[in-house]
């Protein structure tokens, strides 16, 4: 039982794995009525002090949406168990004789608009479990949920004056103060802990990477890892592309204030977002975290160009068709100049004829979109990510088909396939060498601030580009080497790394 002075927490022994789990713990207050758009605020102190809270059960999903479907028709909305109570995060402890061991926090992605610790479907869960063995039991794993879209990252002047900014950063940002007090009950390290995300995840643990200007203190995290880190476009609080959403949102409520919305039902105020959001040209995202001139003082690359970060190491991994999941071929008969505008609707004209020259020679329409967003969102700002650390490294997961999240079941290798079977077979194939815990694995990077010199893992630069591939052999045998960046990408990058 572990005494967390708002309430006592008894997990669940697992004898096969000899780990302690601790399902569904409240880190906050629930953010709802009058603390909608507001900080997260502690949990209130159980009436009965006396009373254990089984920790048994997986916590509901934060309210999600989606991504943009404009032109196409939009699927129905899901129906998945969501609650705006959802503050909640899940332990995974192992049991021996060595205390401290070091922290894994992972946190999720979705675009800042879906996903849980029950993934996206509700159905494949981040088990904390598959991480714990990935590290052959060194590591105790926190997985932390955190507000989405509307209610955690709606923007605007009023939203400043009268609520709080990027309310899903603050979530994440309070649960691992949460991890820092606490950890240390369930056998953990605050003095050492891991910030792990993929996509929007990564995404956010770069924000903390950058947050408070690069000088937190004290500091909620030492290493950091990400894993298809977007960058979404971040725009200042007040923009008129955030303000436009803010005015949507407060129309299709039937709104005129903040404060109004403050009184509308969640489920209300849940559907007129994904109204907003699916609205959006394809694959584009709404409602994500901005600069507030507070925890996030300017946009993370510019950020890291100027060497303000909490971390003096990051290990960045990409897949090699980032791209398809946010494109269709039925807009593959769209000029590409509407395609680009429709991505970054900030984007200048001249700009957006030049992403034009560039990326049209590269293939067939759907190729060209494909790999255009996939550079522009996900590989071009990993390497661009690399001003801020004295030491970055880089990885490109190449095993067919190499989309977007199909790295997620090499860490989390119980959840329930949510690609393709292609995926499924490759992740079993290479399963025996990305998860084990033997220097330079993915898995065993993360139980050092340095990757493992076993496959001779080098820092990657401008000045010497170099990284590792992880792919598969024709006979499903793993293949691990490093690889220099191609030249041609890296040009192509820097169209990108003045936007």
């Amino acid at each position: 039982v572990i005494d967390l002075g708002y309430a006592k927490y008894e997990g669940v022994y697992d004898e096969s794995t000899r780990t302690n789990r601790f399902l569904g713990i409240r880190y906050a207050a629930p953010p709802t009525g009058h603390l909608r758009w507001r900080p997260p605020q502690p949990p209130a102190r159980e009436a009965d002090e006396s009373s254990i809270i089984k920790a048994d059960t997986l916590p509901p999903m934060c309210y999600g949406t989606g991504f943009g479907f404009a032109p196409l028709e939009p699927p129905p909305s899901s129906d998945l168990p969501f609650s705006e109570d959802c503050l909640f995060l899940n332990h995974t402890a192992p049991l021996d004789a060595r205390p401290k061991k070091p922290v894994l926090v992972w946190i999720h992605g979705g675009g800042f608009n879906v996903g849980s610790i029950r993934g996206y479907t509700g159905q494949d869960i981040f088990d904390g479990q598959d991480l714990v063995d990935a590290s052959n039991g060194d590591f105790v794993v926190a997985v932390i949920q955190y507000r989405l879209n509307v209610f955690g990252f709606l923007s605007g002047e009023e939203v400043k004056k009268e609520g709080v900014l990027n309310a899903g950063l603050l979530d994440q940002q309070f649960a691992l103060r949460w991890i820092q007090e606490h950890i240390a009950k369930f056998g953990g390290d605050p003095d050492d802990v891991t910030l792990f995300g993929e996509s929007a995840g990564g995404s956010s643990v770069i924000q903390h990477i950058i947050a408070n200007g690069g000088q937190t203190h004290p500091p909620l995290f030492h290493k950091a890892m990400v894993a298809s880190s977007s960058a979404l476009p971040q725009y200042d609080y007040n923009h008129p592309v955030v303000e436009n959403d803010y005015a949507a949102i407060l129309r299709a409520t039937n709104c005129s204030s903040l404060a109004c919305l403050r009184t509308t039902d969640a489920s209300t105020l849940r559907a007129a977002a994904y109204a907003v959001c699916a609205g959006k040209f394809y694959g584009s995202f709404s409602f994500l975290p901005v600069v507030d001139g507070e925890l996030i003082r300017q946009r993370p690359l510019a950020a890291l160009a100027l060497g303000r970060a909490n971390v003096d190491e990051l290990l960045a991994t990409t897949n090699t068709n980032e791209g398809a999941f946010f494109t269709s071929p039925a807009l593959a008969s769209l000029p590409l100049a509407d395609l680009v505008s429709g991505w970054f609707p900030a984007l200048p004209a001249e700009r957006v004829a030049k992403a034009v020259e560039i990326y049209r020679p590269l293939g067939t329409p759907e190729e060209v979109q494909r790999t255009l967003v996939a550079e522009a969102v996900f590989v071009c700002p990993s390497y661009a990510a690399s001003a801020g650390f004295r030491e970055f490294y880089k990885a490109t997961l190449a095993v067919a088909p190499a989309g977007h999240g199909h790295d997620v079941n090499y860490y989390f290798k119980s959840a329930s396939p949510t690609h393709s079977r292609e995926s499924s077979r490759a992740s079993r194939a290479t399963g025996g060498r990305l998860h084990d815990g033997e220097g330079g694995t993915l898995a065993s990077s993360l139980r050092s601030s340095t990757p493992s010199r076993r496959f001779n893992w080098p820092a990657w630069s401008k000045g010497r580009p170099e990284e590792v591939l992880f792919n598969v052999t024709e006979s499903g045998e793993p293949y691990i080497e490093p690889m220099r960046t191609e030249t041609g990408l890296l040009a192509r990058c820097e169209f990108w790394s003045g936007l």
